[in-house]
């Protein structure tokens, strides 16, 4: 078990460094799951074809998708989810 070190000030008890760690585990857990999830979707989103009515000539080659998801630019009427 790893443990924080005193020279380096860590205010965290052995007991809370290890839940800490664990939080992290969960956290980057929940992101890959949350990545499989997008991908998925934008598979699906890219084989229907679903951007050309948005005006567009592909999926590959539009900006859509990077403003919908950076800059909150309502697509379809909907607002993408908060981050």
């Amino acid at each position: 078990m790893v443990s924080c070190s005193e020279s380096i000030g860590c205010p965290l008890t052995p007991g809370q460094f290890e839940a800490l760690a664990d939080e992290i585990a969960t956290l980057a857990a929940r992101v890959d799951v949350a990545e499989h999830a997008l991908l998925t979707r934008l598979r699906l989103f890219g084989s229907c074809e679903a951007w050309g009515p948005l005006g567009f000539l592909s999926c590959a080659t539009n900006k859509w998708v990077m403003g919908a998801l950076f800059t909150g630019k309502k697509i379809g009427g909907r607002r993408p989810p908060a981050r």
